[in-house]
C-alpha cells in the first residue's frame, strides 16, 4: 500500500471522541474480535475494523482521519489508533478499530467511533 493509496481511503473516514459520564469496566466493553490494553486503572478495548494498514503506513493513515472531540471530559489520548500483536514472521498488519472505549488515570472514560464520510448526492 502506498501512502497516496493510505491518503484516498482515510479521507473518507471520520472519528468522533465524546466523554461517558458513567464508570465502564473496561473488560465488559470488549469484543472477541476487539483489542485490549489495560494497565491498572486506564486502559482501552476496541471493536470492529475501520481499516487495515502495514505499520509503515500507520502514522500517515491516522493523520488523515479527521477528528472532532464533543463534550467536556474527553481525555488528550483519545481518538484514532491503530493496534496490533506483534508477530512471530510478517509485518503484522496493524488495525483501525471503528470503536474504542477508553480511560485515563484520573478515571475520565471515552469513546472513539470511527465512520465512513458518505458523500451527499448521487455522484459517482
Amino acid at each position: 500500500m502506498t501512502t497516496s493509496d493510505v491518503t484516498l481511503r482515510a479521507a473518507r473516514l471520520q472519528a468522533r471522541s465524546t466523554a461517558v459520564d458513567h464508570r465502564v469496566e473496561l473488560l465488559d466493553a470488549y469484543s472477541a474480535n476487539g483489542f485490549a490494553w489495560i494497565d491498572g486503572d486506564r486502559g482501552f478495548v476496541t471493536s470492529g475494523t475501520a481499516a487495515v494498514v502495514t505499520p509503515a503506513d500507520a502514522v500517515a493513515f491516522l493523520a488523515t482521519i479527521e477528528h472532532t472531540v464533543s463534550g467536556d471530559g474527553v481525555a488528550a489520548g483519545a481518538g484514532p489508533r491503530a493496534v496490533g500483536a506483534l508477530p512471530f514472521t510478517g509485518s503484522g498488519d496493524l488495525v483501525v478499530p471503528t470503536h474504542i472505549i477508553g480511560r485515563d488515570r484520573d478515571g475520565r472514560v471515552w469513546r472513539t467511533d470511527i465512520a465512513v464520510d458518505e458523500p451527499e448526492g448521487d455522484g459517482p
